[in-house]
């Protein structure tokens, strides 16, 4: 476990270097790494148009619910959150849609 949360970091810090500018070498790295950690048990927590889940996400704001995201539902992943054989490493921070409040 603290190795993968060490690479989860790692790759995190990938990531946001390949969003600056394309580099195939980076990129292959990147792949390769995200390979192995899968193959170990690590996992990308879903999030995106699911219904909040507390334990494996943080709500880091909410927007006013929607034809397309009723209540309760994620909007956007801000930064996504991983599983290490079904145990939480680091929470999806969310975009969570609200309920309407009446004036």
């Amino acid at each position: 476990l603290p190795l993968a949360r060490r690479m989860l970091t790692i790759l995190a810090d990938t990531d946001r270097a390949l969003a600056v500018g394309e580099d195939e070498a980076l990129r292959l790295i990147r792949t390769k790494m995200w390979t192995e950690l899968c193959a170990d048990g690590v996992a990308k927590i879903e999030a995106k148009g699911l219904i909040f889940d507390p334990v494996k996400m943080e709500a880091i704001t909410t927007i006013p619910s929607s034809d397309d995201y009723p209540p309760h539902t994620v909007v956007e992943v801000l930064e996504a959150g991983f599983t290490f054989k079904e145990r939480v490493i680091f929470a999806s921070k969310v975009v969570v849609a609200s309920e309407l409040l009446d004036a």
